[in-house]
């Protein structure tokens, strides 16, 4: 609370300094570190990213499996690496959205409490593939969670409710933000996200599904971000930050985002994934210091709205980010969370020496039998 009243210039020394030295201390562990720091000198902290549009000049597709495109490019910009994906139901019905959750089948099931470190998208996806319910294509990071260390020893919990198989879970606590989620019907899947709904519109709506989204594009237009405020903490109208915050929203990092059509036909996942780390990003906005890469909110926004969807919502992102997804040989290409010192690279199937560091909810997108 004293910092808000600090005069701002000192504000900004402070903070400077602190940035310097987390700087200096992520130079010397760079042989550690996942990628170079990007200051893009001369930009105003909240400019727009140069590939937040679509289509992507340079960069390379491929068909990965029947329905299912892939399109993967790093920014010569800053180093953010891209990968976005189509999933077209229609060329390809048999694909699913689901959630796995890390406490559905742990020692204790449906406790709210799961230790989720040693299980990372690689060995997630192992385990998936073991329960025989059909091909894993992709899996990723799911929506937000509380948790009380990152590590090994931490344990997470739920921060809203939950529907797994048809099944809710977790309905006694708050719902924060957004539900996203799926339902199948005979016609096909229905993708849906609604703000705060209460635990019968959950039942009726989701067969999957998480709260704590935050919405980018409703019915095909842009939802509610503010400008970037001149004050910390609040928005450009003066008043409190109640649903996206201003680091949340302003900070250039890692995301995890989804976009669908109108008529649910084509489901999309973007992944964007910085060269630094979350802590220096949030330091970055904070103090107004242009630092990239990563996307801020805008970017995302900026980016679902010239792909044309109907609507769109950020997940989670961060130092959290991993995904996998199956390649044409039968191998899988991991992207892993940062803190683990690894590199993306192709894994075979057993997943041999890939990384931990979990998540405890992840989106899967498989073929079902």
């Amino acid at each position: 609370m004293a910092r808000k009243n600090q005069p701002k210039k000192r504000r900004l020394w402070i903070g400077a300094s602190i940035l310097v030295v987390v700087l200096v201390a992520g130079a010397i562990a760079k042989a550690r570190f996942v990628g170079d720091l990007h200051f893009r000198s001369g930009e105003a902290v909240d400019a727009p990213h140069p590939q937040a549009t679509w289509p992507w000049p340079n960069a390379t597709k491929e068909t990965l499996w029947p329905g299912v495109t892939h399109w993967q490019q790093v920014s010569s910009h800053d180093a953010t690496r891209l990968e976005f994906f189509e999933f077209d139901l229609t060329a390809n019905p048999k694909l699913r959205l689901e959630i796995y959750d890390q406490d559905e089948d742990d020692a204790t099931p449906f406790d709210n409490k799961a230790k989720i470190y040693e299980r990372g998208v690689a060995q997630v996806v192992s385990h998936l593939e073991k329960k025989g319910r059909g091909t894993v294509l992709l899996a990723c990071n799911g929506l937000y969670y509380g948790y009380d260390s990152s590590g090994p020893s931490g344990t997470a919990w739920h921060v809203s409710p939950v529907m797994l198989a048809g099944k809710s879970h977790y309905a006694n606590g708050e719902n924060h933000r957004w539900t996203f989620g799926v339902r199948n019907t005979e016609s096909g899947p229905v993708f849906t996200h609604l703000r705060r709904p209460d635990t019968a519109t959950i039942e009726k709506t989701f067969e999957f599904s998480s709260g704590a989204a935050h919405c980018l594009v409703l019915e095909g237009k842009p939802y509610g971000l503010a400008p970037l405020p001149k004050t910390p903490g609040l928005q450009a109208d003066g008043k409190p930050y109640t649903e996206l915050g201003k680091n949340f929203e302003w900070m250039r990092t890692s995301r995890i985002a989804f976009g669908w059509t109108k008529d649910s036909k084509r489901l999309y996942l973007l992944l964007v994934k910085e060269p630094d780390e979350e802590a220096i990003s949030n330091w970055a906005v904070e103090y107004g210091i242009p630092l990239g890469g990563g996307w801020t909110f805008t970017d995302l926004q900026n980016f679902w709205l010239k792909l044309g969807v109907w609507g769109a919502i950020n997940s989670d992102g961060g130092d959290v980010d991993q995904l996998v997804y199956r390649q044409p040989s039968g191998n899988y290409f991991l992207i892993p969370p940062m803190g683990t010192f690894a590199s993306s690279q192709s894994y075979s199937p057993s997943f041999t020496g890939a990384p931990h560091a979990g998540s405890l909810m992840y989106w899967v997108i498989r073929e079902q039998k």
